[in-house]
């Protein structure tokens, strides 16, 4: 599967967002993205460089949430559909994160 159209969607983001250590979208998140291991993602684009997470591994996620929320940097959270190519930002990350691990753990 091509994620061209999406890679090209987080370009946006990331050249409007990130400031410093944009090689973790351009190399990490882009190899990531050639090879998925998984449909949806959640993805953090901030000040300093972004995470790429599967949804199936939300557990990791949350710990790079809390450990940027404690720094109050400036971060973008968005939820990602390799199959629509679709991007959506996470607007209440606590209340996506609640909804999302209850299900995880169903």
């Amino acid at each position: 599967m091509s994620n061209t159209l999406l890679f090209k969607k987080m370009s946006k983001i990331v050249e409007k967002r990130v400031q410093r250590f944009k090689d973790d979208f351009y190399i990490e998140d882009k190899k990531l993205l050639r090879d998925p291991e998984d449909n949806e993602y959640v993805w953090i684009a901030r000040t300093c460089g972004t995470l790429l997470c599967p949804m199936k591994k939300l557990n990791r996620f949350v710990k790079y949430y809390n450990f940027y929320d404690s720094f109050g940097e400036d971060a973008g959270y968005y939820l990602l559909n390799l199959e629509k190519q679709t991007i959506t930002k996470i607007m209440d990350r606590k209340k996506f994160l609640k909804e999302h691990l209850e299900e995880t753990a169903a």
